[in-house]
């Protein structure tokens, strides 16, 4: 599918397709010839798709389907809810239309809410994850405090 798709955005009618090992050798090689009648099926295909499911991305004037991206979303992931995808795709959305080259990897990027929030707290989680596991008897004994320490314990 990848060579007919370079066939099709290059208009090539020939690719070459080319097996490799783990250490870059060439295995084998073949050329692969796309009929034009095939290049054309393809681009109506890709047509059709942006049609019924991308043109509210790229189109300024189309509106996002906001009912079947929320009955999507939780059958594609379970992290994510409406309003991080509006985030992201904001974020891909800005990312695509300032930069005319190919679009850089936004995973890391972090909204400032949280980047504020990871460089204010410290070591926090270092220092809970310490303590979480040394297990330091308490100074002073009374039957309440044992209960308590060990329930603490067990959680």
């Amino acid at each position: 599918m990848q060579i007919l798709h370079h066939a099709y955005v290059y208009d090539f009618r020939f690719i070459l397709l080319l097996i490799g090992d783990s250490t870059s050798n060439i295995i084998n090689g073949v050329w692969v010839k796309f009929d034009d009648e095939i290049k054309s099926k393809y681009g109506t295909l890709l047509r059709l798709i942006y049609e019924l499911c991308l043109k509210w991305a790229y189109d300024p004037q189309a509106l996002m389907p906001e009912d079947k991206i929320k009955s999507i979303l939780p059958q594609i992931s379970k992290d994510m809810d409406f309003e991080s995808f509006q985030g992201h795709f904001a974020m891909w959305k800005y990312v695509s239309t300032k930069i005319q080259a190919p679009i850089p990897r936004v995973l890391r990027i972090l909204p400032l809410v949280f980047s504020t929030w990871n460089s204010l707290k410290g070591g926090s989680d270092t220092i809970t994850k310490l303590l979480w596991y040394a297990n330091c008897p308490v100074p002073f004994k009374s039957p309440q405090v044992n209960e308590l320490s060990m329930a603490y314990f067990v959680l």
